[in-house]
């Protein structure tokens, strides 16, 4: 946003007085990169089928087939859902649903977010992580796979106070 453009040229400034070159390079390419992202957003409108899903995610965001049901809604393969919805806000869809369920236990008061994660989806482990999710330990045989065989779960926790 422009604040950050902001940010940035002020750093940029001062990393020229002192003469930090290779760090003004780092900032450069970082304002660089603000700008597009800002041009993009100003210049190239959302997609229509991307508003209309994340709309329905923000509605249905506790039901656990809202991803599916969304890219239904766009009539849209997984992986374009994917790549548009990221392109048009910045996230992922399932980082999206996370940073949605967060804000929401917070609004209702709670104090922490517990969940049980296979210890073999990689993918959600380190978006849970992202999202300032710690692991407390492993749980043997702790889901069911839907081939029928057990896997061990994280046990991760996320504290909100």
């Amino acid at each position: 946003n422009r604040t950050n453009i902001v940010s940035l040229l002020q750093k940029a400034q001062l990393l020229y007085k002192n003469k930090d070159t290779l760090a003004l390079y780092s900032v450069v390419y970082a304002l660089c990169s603000e700008i597009s992202n800002l041009k993009h957003r100003l210049y190239f409108p959302k997609d229509k089928r991307i508003q209309k899903a994340k709309e329905y995610i923000d509605s249905n965001f506790l039901n656990n087939n809202c991803i599916s049901e969304a890219i239904k809604e766009c009539n849209l393969t997984p992986r374009r859902f994917g790549e548009l919805f990221r392109k048009n806000y910045n996230v992922t869809p399932h980082g999206y649903i996370v940073q949605l369920k967060i804000e929401n236990a917070k609004k209702l008061g709670y104090l922490q977010i517990e969940l049980y994660v296979s210890v073999k989806n990689e993918r959600a482990i380190s978006l849970y992580e992202k999202h300032g999710f710690k692991n407390y330990g492993t749980i043997p045989r702790e889901l069911l796979l839907d081939s029928g065989e057990f896997t061990d779960g994280y046990f991760m926790v996320l504290m909100l106070d």
